[in-house]
């Protein structure tokens, strides 16, 4: 189902079980990697929208939006991934996920989709998300002969925020050190 900026994804609330439809997830792709939510996940999507940028952050941190008052940090993603920066000047998507306080956005080139019924398969290493957020990956699924990792998006919003101070840390030089005792 394509939704309108800022309704929720159908299916999206806890406890929202339809026998008849079956397990719907929320896909979506960066770059060559699939993507789904865990089931029971809060996403919303918000179209193409100013994000306020902030000077001095990494890269892959495109800044904050206002989403109903509220302030949400957003990340691109694929760059983090070293897929190379979203061209914010087209079309792009962003997906939010989970409630506030906890409300992430992520940028998006594609629309995401809903998969349903996925099924549960063994690892499969050839979709294996690259080291900046394989430790966010908690499974595996297969939809319509195509493969699926799920995403965890608590150990996401963990790594990105642990990324983020180590990429504000001071660095400290050695040779500053011999100047410091003098």
């Amino acid at each position: 189902m394509v939704e309108q900026a800022g309704v929720p994804l159908a299916g999206a609330e806890r406890g929202a079980e339809n026998t008849e439809v079956g397990d719907v997830r929320h896909g979506f792709q960066l770059g060559a990697h699939r993507l789904m939510l865990a089931a029971g996940t809060f996403a919303e999507l918000a179209s193409k929208t100013h994000i306020c940028v902030l000077p001095d952050t990494p890269a892959w941190f495109s800044g904050f939006i206002n989403h109903r008052g509220h302030t949400v940090p957003v990340y691109d993603l694929n760059l983090l991934l070293g897929q190379g920066a979203t061209d914010l000047s087209r079309q792009y998507w962003i997906l939010l996920i989970d409630r506030q306080p906890s409300t992430l956005g992520i940028i998006l080139r594609q629309i995401p989709v809903a998969l349903r019924d996925p099924e549960a398969i063994a690892d499969d290493n050839s979709a294996h998300l690259p080291d900046p957020l394989a430790s966010c990956q908690t499974g595996f699924y297969r939809v319509q002969q195509q493969c699926w990792g799920e995403l965890d998006h608590h150990a996401l919003i963990r790594h990105l925020k642990r990324s983020f101070r180590e990429s504000a840390m001071p660095v400290v030089h050695n040779s500053n050190k011999n100047n410091e005792l003098s």
